[in-house]
């Protein structure tokens, strides 16, 4: 769901909230996941969230750093049906997520489509920027998620599939600048994205 690449043999994730969902039947489940992270600073992670049945059977976050690692996604002690998903929390300017492949010991076949399709275009208010954090301390990737915010929000409210274009910051004019600056600031404005799967992938 949302704007996703596929590249060897790999599908990324690089916009807020776009994901992959699938109907699991069987014990146990685990993925295959690559991350692409050029922001090395302390607490600017890939975020993602597991999914299970929409959240009623529990979302589990996980902090990703570059580079490659296998997640449990589902683990029960009897056969069970479920509905999973693997959900990107944080935006594409901090790191992508590519699912290499997905290990289970039953059958999984694809969610179907909802009758309504909407599309998102915005910047942090859409990416849900903060949106878990607080007044105090600098912005951290574990307190941003699209899944709270308006869009996801209006979208699970009109039972429409969805995908979010969006970016902290961006503009169509001019992207945000100091209160101090007079000039705009027009690299990478909404234009130059739209047109791509995202600006990083």
């Amino acid at each position: 769901m949302g704007r996703t690449l596929y590249r060897n043999e790999t599908r990324y994730l690089g916009n807020s909230a776009s994901y992959i969902e699938f109907i699991f039947k069987g014990t146990s489940a685990s993925a295959q996941v690559v991350t692409l992270n050029e922001v090395q600073e302390t607490g600017m992670q890939t975020c993602i969230a597991v999914i299970i049945d929409e959240g009623r059977r529990g979302m589990q976050r996980i902090a990703l750093e570059s580079g490659e690692k296998e997640i449990i996604l589902f683990k029960s002690e009897k056969p069970e049906t479920v509905k999973i998903r693997i959900q990107k929390l944080s935006e594409s300017k901090y790191g992508i997520v590519g699912v290499r492949l997905i290990r289970t010991d039953g059958a999984i076949a694809p969610t179907p489509e909802l009758e309504r399709r909407i599309e998102f275009v915005g910047d942090s208010i859409t990416c849900g920027y903060g949106v878990e954090g607080t007044l105090e301390g600098a912005f951290t990737t574990w307190e941003e998620n699209p899944l709270k915010a308006y869009a996801v929000r209006s979208a699970d409210y009109l039972l429409a599939d969805y995908q979010l274009v969006a970016r902290s910051g961006i503009g169509i004019i001019s992207n945000w600048i100091e209160p101090s600056r007079h000039t705009p600031d027009i690299i990478d404005r909404m234009p130059a994205l739209y047109e791509y799967t995202d600006l990083h992938g």
